[in-house]
């Protein structure tokens, strides 16, 4: 992501649809609704594609990842961690990601990310 190098980025994810999804934490939710209380879905979805045009964009961006735990039992694997996206290395939103991975043919692939997130405009992350 840092070197923003499409190729590489993309072979991190196996080939079939795969799941992405961020919910919105309950009191960014709240603050999201009184801006707008038409706009009740707490969740989005989206594409590794995507997500990586978007860090394409204008603009620094990068991620900071903190307290990684992995799990596997060699064929399978969870990778659980809290997440800052930074964008001009202020934090944008933040919240704990998880990823969870298959090794298909001798190479891990991540078939889902899920993650919660917490704008950082109404909720700084704590220290």
């Amino acid at each position: 992501m840092h070197k923003k190098d499409s190729a590489t980025f993309h072979r991190l994810f196996h080939e079939n649809p795969m799941v992405w999804v961020g919910v919105i934490k309950n009191g960014s939710q709240r603050k999201r609704l009184e801006k707008d209380p038409g706009n009740t879905k707490n969740y989005f979805s989206d594409t590794y594609k995507n997500f990586f045009r978007y860090i394409m964009e204008q603009g620094s961006k990068k991620e900071k990842f903190e307290n990684i735990r992995i799990i596997n039992d060699d064929v399978v694997a969870s990778i659980t961690f809290n997440y800052s996206f930074l964008e001009k290395n202020t934090v944008n939103n933040w919240g704990i990601e998880y990823w969870h991975l298959i090794k298909a043919e001798g190479k891990w692939e991540i078939v889902s990310v899920i993650y919660s997130y917490e704008n950082a405009v109404y909720f700084p992350k704590p220290k």
